[in-house]
């Protein structure tokens, strides 16, 4: 029977914008096969498509995020957690693991890993990655020196952050600078630049995102967006990847 269910307003969605070296990418393509998704079963039965999503940006740390997720604003938001239970306790909020961006290596036609058609985690042991601007104190830093505790990676992360097109231009004329981006994070650069992005294999750094949501929260989109983020996550997962430690038991 076709459905004539519509949402009272749409999924109110929180894209955190604090931290550069986060794979929001990831959460637009996420969110975006799901509507595809939608689409393709509404042409199917014949109806129409119910699901709507509202995506505001923010910048915001945890504490004031948690604070923005009341009833009539926020829906849901994306975020690393380094301990969800402790982080959230108390708070009313709910959070799963749903997406791990995969981890690339960025480099210029002068570098010596230019040419190589994946690396693993250890090659880069002999080549610095630069990641000027790198945050401090939250998950995204916690994330990258696990990377670099773990695979004897150097991270400089010195100097001020001038943005995706400076540390684009300075690595393209470079033999030594690399940088790790995520999977999902899409870059445009001009074509003299001849920037390679890398498969890092063996396994593949990933950086996990959990999405997060009030559990009193009834809109049956809500509990769609959930349903599909959860299932699309299950169906993604393989052996070759790695997540930093708080990230891999009881999450």
């Amino acid at each position: 029977m076709a459905s004539s269910r519509r949402p009272a307003s749409p999924i109110a969605i929180l894209v955190d914008v604090s931290a550069a070296r986060t794979p929001q990418a990831s959460v637009r393509k996420a969110v975006a096969r799901l509507l595809l998704i939608c689409h393709a079963d509404s042409v199917r039965e014949s109806r129409s498509c119910s699901m709507c999503l509202s995506r505001k940006v923010a910048t915001t740390g945890l504490n004031r995020l948690i604070a923005m997720m009341t009833p009539n604003s926020m829906d849901a938001t994306f975020r690393g957690l380094t301990d969800p239970r402790r982080q959230l306790s108390g708070t009313g909020l709910s959070s799963a693991l749903v997406i791990e961006d995969r981890h690339e290596l960025l480099v210029g036609p002068k570098h010596p890993l230019a040419d190589a058609p994946s690396v693993t985690p250890r090659q880069l042991a002999d080549h610095p990655i630069w990641m000027p601007g790198l945050p401090s104190g939250d998950e995204v830093a916690a994330y990258y020196a696990e990377v670099g505790a773990t695979f004897g990676i150097t991270l400089d992360v010195l100097g001020p952050a001038f943005g995706a097109e400076v540390l684009m231009t300075e690595i393209a004329d470079s033999a030594t600078l690399a940088n790790l981006v995520g999977e999902g994070s899409r870059y445009l650069w001009p074509a003299h630049y001849d920037l390679r992005r890398i498969p890092i294999v063996d396994p593949t750094p990933v950086f996990p995102l959990w999405v997060i949501w009030r559990t009193n929260n009834r809109q049956p989109d809500l509990a769609e967006l959930l349903a599909f983020l959860k299932a699309d996550f299950a169906g993604r997962q393989s052996s070759d990847r790695w997540r930093p430690s708080w990230a891999r038991h009881g999450h």
